[in-house]
C-alpha cells in the first residue's frame, strides 16, 4: 500500500473512530438528558394531547358551524354530523338565554318573581336579575353532560331545565311594605260676615302602603348569599309639604362559598370528576367571550358591595375612633380593613382558609408573636394566645382594649385596637399603602382597602356642588321619577330615576368623587355603571353606549370626570341617560338633590 493509501486509510479510520466516539458520547448525553427530562417530556406530551383533543372536540369546528357574533356551536361537531345541526343549536341557545334572564317558572325557588315594582323598591324580578347565571355556563354544563363523546358515547341529550335546576340560582323571599305619607298644605281665601278676607290654612295628609317582596337568600352554584335589611324613613320637603317614605333598605350582604359547589356536584352525579368543572368554565368562555368565570368572584355581577360599601355600622364608629386616637392613625383605615376582612363582622365563621381569625382576621402568630410560629403563621393549639404575658414575651400585636385581663381576637374592641396597633407600628402615617400591605400582601387587597379609605374619609356628599351627569343645555328630561306607562312595554311601572335624552356618545360624567362599584350589564338597563360616593349615596347610569365605558371596578373617579357616553342599550326607545340616586339602599327622586 502506498504512503498516500496508508494516509488515507488512517484518515478514514480516524474519522470512523471519531464518529463512533462522538456517537457513543452523544448517546450517553442523550440518555442522561432523557432520564432527567423524562418527567417533563411526559407532562408536556400529555398537555399537548389534551389540548389537541379538547380543541378538536369543541373548538375545531369549521367556520360554517360557528354561531353568530363569533360564538361556537354548542352540540354540532362538524359538517358530517347528521344527528345535530346548527339550527338546533340556535334554538337551544335561545332556551339557555331565556332561563338565564328570566329564571324558571312563575313561582317557586327558581322563579325571578313579579316584574311589577312599587314606589321606592325594585321589583322582585329586578332584584333577582342581579344574581342570574350566565347562559354560557348553563350551555357548557349541559354540553359536557349530554355530549356524545364525553357523555354516554351514543347520543346527545341536551336538557336546559335539568341543568338550570342543578346550577341556577334559588331564591328565598320575604314580604315587605313601603309606606308613603304625603302632607300637602294649601291656603284658601275666605270672606268673613263682616266682609274681611283672611287666608285659611288647609292641610291634607295621605298615606299609601305598597306590598312587595325582598330577597333574603340566594343559593348560587358556587356560593350562598344572605341579605339583611333595616327599616329607614326618608323625608323630603318642608314641614308644610313633604313626602315621607318608610321602607326596608339594604343593610348587609354576606356571601359564603359552597364546598363543593353545585356545579361540581352536578358533574360528579353524572359520572364526571371534580376537575371537569374547570373545563366547563373554560368552555363557557368560548361560548360567550364576556363570561369571566364564577359569578361570585368579584367581577361586579353580584349585588354585594354595590349598595353597602358606603355604610359603616354606627355601633363600630366609637371603637374605631377611640383606637385611632390612642395609636394616632385615621379611624376610617380601621373601618376599611374591617369591611374587607369580615364585612363588619358579618362573616359567619370569621376563620379564613389560611387560619386568620377573629373580627379583624389576625394570623395567630401575628397576634401572640412570631416566636411561637409553627408554620404558616399558626401556633400550637395548647398556646393561650389571649394571655398578656405570652403576648409580651412573643412580641405580638394583641391588645387588651377593654381591660378584662386578656387580649382576645374574637372580642371586637380588642380586635380593632390590635389592628390599630399593628398599622401604627408598621408606619401607617408615613406610608399607608406599605402598612396595609403588611396586613395582606395581595395587591387587590391593598387596592380595595386604600379605595375604601378614600371613600370613608369623605363626608356625606354635598349635592349643591354636584356636577350634572350630562351637561346642561345638551339634554332634555324625557321621563321623570315615579309611576309611568313604560314606552316600550305599554305597562304601568315604577320609573326609579330620571331620563336625560341626548345625542349618542354625549359624555356622561360623575357628579361627585367616588368609587366605581359596578361596570357591566343589567337587565333592562343595558350597559350600566354604579358609583359609590360615600355617606350612603350611590348613583347609577343606565343605557350607556356600547364601547363607551371609560372606567372599571374599584376605580376612583373625580367629580366631572367622564365615565361613559349616552346610548340606548337595554330596554330603551332612544338615546338617553337613565340616572338614579340611591341613598342607603333606597332609590330616591333625583330632583330632590339636583335641579334638572
Amino acid at each position: 500500500m502506498s504512503l498516500e493509501g496508508l494516509f488515507q486509510a488512517g484518515k478514514n479510520a480516524g474519522k470512523n473512530y471519531l464518529k463512533k466516539k462522538l456517537a457513543k458520547l452523544g448517546k450517553a448525553i442523550a440518555k442522561k438528558l432523557i432520564i432527567k427530562l423524562m418527567p417533563y417530556i411526559i407532562v408536556i406530551a400529555l398537555i399537548l394531547i389534551a389540548f389537541l383533543s379538547i380543541y378538536s372536540l369543541f373548538f375545531g369546528a369549521p367556520d360554517d358551524f360557528k354561531q353568530e357574533k363569533g360564538q361556537m356551536a354548542i352540540f354540532t361537531t362538524d359538517e358530517h354530523d347528521t344527528e345535530w345541526n346548527l339550527e338546533k343549536d340556535k334554538e337551544l341557545q335561545k332556551k339557555y338565554i331565556q332561563l338565564s334572564e328570566n329564571g324558571l317558572g312563575e313561582s317557586g325557588e327558581y322563579s325571578f318573581g313579579s316584574n311589577q315594582g312599587v314606589p321606592y323598591q325594585e321589583s322582585p324580578f329586578d332584584q333577582a336579575t342581579l344574581y342570574q347565571i350566565s347562559w354560557a355556563l348553563i350551555a357548557a354544563a349541559d354540553r359536557v353532560i349530554g355530549d356524545p363523546v364525553v357523555g354516554d358515547g351514543r347520543t346527545r341529550k341536551p336538557d336546559p331545565e335539568r341543568t338550570y335546576k342543578a346550577i341556577g340560582p334559588r331564591f328565598t323571599w320575604k314580604d315587605t311594605v313601603v309606606t308613603i305619607e304625603t302632607k300637602t298644605t294649601t291656603y284658601k281665601t275666605v270672606t268673613a260676615e263682616d266682609g274681611t278676607e283672611r287666608e285659611e290654612k288647609q292641610v291634607s295628609v295621605d298615606t299609601q302602603t305598597h306590598k312587595t317582596k325582598l330577597i333574603t337568600n340566594v343559593d348560587q352554584y358556587d356560593q350562598t348569599v344572605n341579605v339583611d335589611y333595616r327599616t329607614e324613613t326618608v323625608q323630603t320637603g318642608d314641614s308644610d309639604n313633604y313626602t315621607k317614605v318608610t321602607a326596608e333598605v339594604l343593610s348587609t350582604v354576606v356571601s359564603t362559598p359552597r364546598t363543593p359547589d353545585r356545579l361540581v356536584t352536578f358533574l360528579v352525579d353524572h359520572g364526571l370528576i371534580e376537575e371537569d368543572a374547570e373545563f366547563v368554565i373554560e368552555l363557557a368562555k368560548v361560548y360567550d367571550p364576556l363570561f369571566v368565570g364564577f359569578p361570585g368572584s368579584g367581577d361586579g355581577n353580584g349585588q354585594g358591595g354595590s349598595y353597602v360599601s358606603g355604610q359603616i355600622p354606627p355601633e363600630f364608629v366609637p371603637i374605631y375612633k377611640a383606637a385611632a386616637a390612642k395609636y394616632k392613625i385615621p379611624w376610617y383605615a380601621l373601618a376599611a380593613i374591617h369591611n374587607v376582612e369580615t364585612t363588619f363582622s358579618t362573616d359567619p365563621t370569621m376563620v379564613s382558609s389560611v387560619g386568620a381569625i377573629g373580627h379583624m382576621q389576625f394570623m395567630p402568630a401575628t397576634w401572640v408573636g412570631w416566636k411561637y410560629n409553627i408554620g404558616g403563621g399558626l401556633v400550637s393549639d395548647s398556646l393561650d394566645i389571649t394571655n398578656l404575658g405570652t403576648i409580651k414575651i412573643g412580641g405580638g400585636y394583641g391588645v387588651d382594649a377593654n381591660g378584662d385581663g386578656k387580649a382576645d381576637p374574637w372580642d371586637i374592641e380588642d380586635a380593632i385596637y390590635s389592628a390599630a396597633n399593628y398599622l401604627s407600628k408598621n408606619g401607617f402615617n408615613k406610608n399607608p399603602r406599605a402598612a396595609v400591605k403588611m396586613y395582606n400582601h395581595a395587591d387587590w387587597y391593598v387596592d380595595k382597602v386604600m379605595a375604601l379609605i378614600e371613600l370613608y374619609k369623605k363626608p356625606a356628599p354635598l349635592w349643591e356642588s354636584a356636577i350634572y351627569p350630562v351637561d346642561q343645555g345638551v339634554y332634555r328630561v324625557s321621563s321623570v321619577f315615579g309611576y309611568r306607562i313604560h314606552p316600550k312595554t305599554g305597562k304601568k311601572k315604577m320609573h326609579s330615576g330620571i331620563d336625560l335624552a341626548a345625542p349618542a356618545g354625549t359624555p356622561v360624567k360623575a357628579p361627585m368623587d367616588g368609587i366605581v362599584t359596578f361596570v357591566g350589564t343589567k337587565s333592562g338597563y343595558g350597559n350600566t355603571i354604579i358609583i359609590d360616593h360615600g355617606g350612603g349615596y350611590q348613583t347609577l347610569y343606565g343605557h350607556l353606549l356600547d364601547g363607551s365605558t371609560l372606567v372599571k371596578n374599584n376605580q376612583q373617579v373625580k367629580a366631572g370626570e367622564q365615565i361613559a357616553g349616552v346610548g340606548s342599550t337595554g330596554v330603551s326607545t332612544g338615546n338617553h341617560l337613565h340616572f338614579e340616586i340611591v341613598t342607603n339602599g333606597m332609590k330616591v327622586d333625583p330632583t330632590s338633590y339636583m335641579t334638572f
